[in-house]
């Protein structure tokens, strides 16, 4: 370094921090002039028309004779630096008449008590925790005060050193792994805090009117809560089994909260996009396939826009279980396993999911045809349906079971499960669910032989269905009555006459696929041919009562409790 010295080769002020600075005994950032230029040590040697370095490092170090500042010293001078506070500021918030009181501390000019270092952290704004971390930093950054007992082989210092490192590395990443589990452990607690609230808050919000409740959520912050509208979601999805117009209300209302909720923009898209999947869930039993699907779009744009945000608090897998239910629905069989597949990896095997995920594959097995992969399906729910305990997924799995078993024309080991399936819906109290007990009982009626009992059971539905308004289902409760074997003597005119009368304000679609089962009925007719027992052998009408279950597991999917089936 040739010349004279020059500012802008080595700009030391008051912003450039130092582990500990010492200007003369004066802190350097007390250490401008009037006129705000560097101190003394900083310029041009007059004298000798050059830098002087040994000017710098006699106001950087501590005099001659005086002993380093201790870690008490030092933690003060970081915590206060970290403040950014001057010296003045600090005695002046301490209440201390002399302002290089400070300055002193900091030198090691005046021991610094461990009760006064923690009485400033406490005015800086730091917990006695932060005083004990620097100090135990410390302490291991420089561990020469520590006694040991004589070594019969001494250790270098490089080992010493060595050690100490590991030490300090070994106790940062545990208490840096400790931290993190103590976040994931209280966020937990504080989560389920929140829900268990939420149930608090539905049963004040349950009973009131649909104005009354976003009056409540728009003006009581209390209401604005994401587990509130995480509940209500559930809610809406429960709803979706007994009355469709309270699902779609109930999903309305989990967006109205989740846009009301506070904290982070993207915490609360997160909560938005999980409320718009149960939105969509209702359009599907609605039957509205074209809104469920915008309404997917976007959940998961909104779902996607709050990524960073910790996960696990919302599970997603619900979301992709919710769109293969309406994949399903649609018919795209292929992309409904794939997507339960995906929802099945997201749960990391939580029981509840495992167990409605595979509940809902066994149903698209059965729609597809294939009996045997129903059933194996089922078979592999049944131990985790029982450990949960659950009444809602015990009836749904023996309800399957039985509807299995009829399809193989096993009603030996169907009426086996019926007992219990009706035990099952009694306790459940849902008016769905027990019309479709009973549609079933008529199904073991009809293979049993009880041909009476199956046409009293069907009527009762066909007048259920009627009596809500559900022509459609009314009119495929009526198309299981040609099911039946024959065993008084009749015609299929006669059935296919009523039946047309009865299924003209069914949807088109419909429509369509029973005007074609009807056609495979009138090829199987008897006035086709006749066997001379005058009774059709029970293989004619296997591959149409297949399909006609079919249709009308399809066309009572609006009342089959989302998730379950």
């Amino acid at each position: 370094m040739g010349g004279g010295y020059e500012p802008r080769q080595l700009a030391l002020t008051s912003n450039f921090h130092l582990p500990v600075s010492y200007t003369r005994g004066v802190h350097l950032s007390e250490s401008r002039d009037r006129s705000g230029a560097a101190p003394n040590f900083c310029r041009k040697d007059e004298s000798k028309g050059s830098f002087n370095p040994e000017a710098i490092r006699e106001g950087l170090m501590p005099r001659e004779g005086k002993k380093p500042p201790s870690s008490q010293a030092l933690a003060l001078l970081y915590l206060r630096s970290k403040r950014d506070w001057s010296q003045k500021e600090l005695a002046g918030r301490l209440g201390w008449a002399d302002d290089k009181q400070v300055s002193r501390y900091e030198r090691g000019g005046r021991e610094l008590s461990r009760k006064t270092l923690e009485t400033a952290a406490e005015v800086l704004g730091y917990p006695p925790e932060a005083v004990e971390a620097l100090l135990f930093i410390g302490h291991w950054i420089e561990p020469g005060g520590l006694e040991e007992p004589p070594l019969p082989e001494p250790l270098s210092p490089e080992v010493r050193r060595s050690i100490d490192r590991s030490c300090l590395t070994l106790a940062w990443s545990f208490l840096d792994g400790w931290r993190a589990e103590l976040v994931r452990a209280v966020t937990r607690v504080k989560v389920e805090m929140s829900r268990r609230q939420a149930q608090d808050l539905w049963a004040r919000l349950k009973s009131a009117t649909r104005q009354d409740r976003r009056e409540a959520v728009a003006n009581l912050p209390e209401f604005q809560s994401w587990a509130l509208a995480e509940l209500v979601c559930h809610e809406s999805e429960k709803a979706a089994a007994h009355k469709v117009e309270t699902a779609l209300e109930l999903a309305d209302l989990a967006l109205y909260i989740a846009g009301r909720i506070p904290g982070e923009e993207r915490w609360r898209s997160r909560v938005e996009g999980y409320c718009w999947a149960y939105l969509a869930n209702a359009r599907r039993v609605a039957n509205d396939f074209v809104g469920a699907d915008k309404a997917f779009a976007r959940a998961w744009e909104l779902w996607k826009a709050g990524a960073a945000v910790v996960p696990g608090i919302l599970a997603e897998w619900r979301l992709l279980e919710r769109e293969a239910s309406l994949r399903r629905a649609q018919h795209r069989f292929p992309e409904a396993l794939d997507l339960f597949e995906k929802a099945k990896v997201a749960s990391k095997g939580e029981p509840l999911a495992t167990a409605r995920i595979l509940l809902n594959k066994e149903h698209i097995h059965e729609q597809t045809g294939d009996v045997q992969a129903a059933l194996t399906t089922l078979r592999e729910a049944a131990p985790i349906v029982e450990e949960l305990g659950d009444i809602r997924l015990r009836f749904v799995l023996l309800f399957k079971m039985v509807n299995n078993l009829c399809h193989l024309q096993r009603y030996g080991e169907a009426g086996v499960y019926l007992p219990q399936v009706r035990e099952l819906v009694i306790q459940l109290g849902n008016e769905m669910d027990l019309i479709r007990v009973v549609w079933l009982s008529a199904r073991v009626a009809v293979g049993e032989g009880r041909r009476g009992e199956a046409i009293a059971d069907l009527e009762q539905v066909r007048q259920h269905f009627t009596a809500r308004g559900l022509a459609y289902d009314a009119a495929l409760a009526s198309t299981m009555r040609p099911w039946l074997p024959w065993s008084l003597p009749s015609s299929i005119w006669r059935r296919s006459a009523r039946l047309r009368c009865e299924i003209w304000p069914v949807q088109w679609v419909g429509f369509f696929r029973l005007k074609g089962l009807l056609g495979k009925l009138w090829q199987r007719s008897p006035f086709s041919w006749m066997p001379p027992s005058g009774k059709p052998p029970p293989s004619i009408w296997q591959p149409v009562s297949a399909e006609l279950s079919g249709i009308v597991a399809e066309g009572s999917e609006r009342h089959r409790p989302p998730g379950s089936t």
